[in-house]
């Protein structure tokens, strides 16, 4: 699975902006602030479905997440259960009618952990893993 996911990496991406330490400190941080999170979608490299991230603000290191994957936080894993995190493209806070969020507040939460190739737009604050 390594090597599947190193060569659509190279293939489709020019440039990677997220490791595996920044990823468990993101995590970190939105388990923390889950009350100010409606909802999280990530996508993954393999297709362009967009998957939901779990937080209740219950999960604990080393139960739900590692040091390079998460079990059982998002819906429709590729591999049931385990998500690793290079297979994550981006993840995203949607703003809409139906999920009305604070991005600011989400945004600035994040951004306290350090630098982030981000976006933030009208409809969505997102992070980027690769580009």
């Amino acid at each position: 699975m390594s090597e599947k996911i190193e060569k659509i990496i190279l293939e489709k991406y020019s440039g990677s902006f997220m490791n595996n330490s920044k990823w468990v400190k993101l995590i970190q941080k939105l388990i923390e602030n889950f009350d100010v999170i409606k909802k999280c979608n990530v996508k993954f490299i393999y297709d362009d479905v967009i998957r939901s991230l779990i937080i209740t603000g219950d999960e604990q290191y080393n139960l739900d997440f590692y040091s390079n994957s998460m079990e059982g936080m998002l819906n429709n894993p590729i591999v049931p259960g385990w998500t690793v995190y290079k297979e994550i493209e981006w993840i995203s806070f949607p703003y809409d009618t139906e999920t009305v969020q604070d991005m600011l507040k989400i945004r600035q939460e994040i951004q306290m952990l350090g630098k982030f190739n981000d976006e933030l737009t009208d409809d969505y604050y997102r992070i980027y893993a690769y580009k």
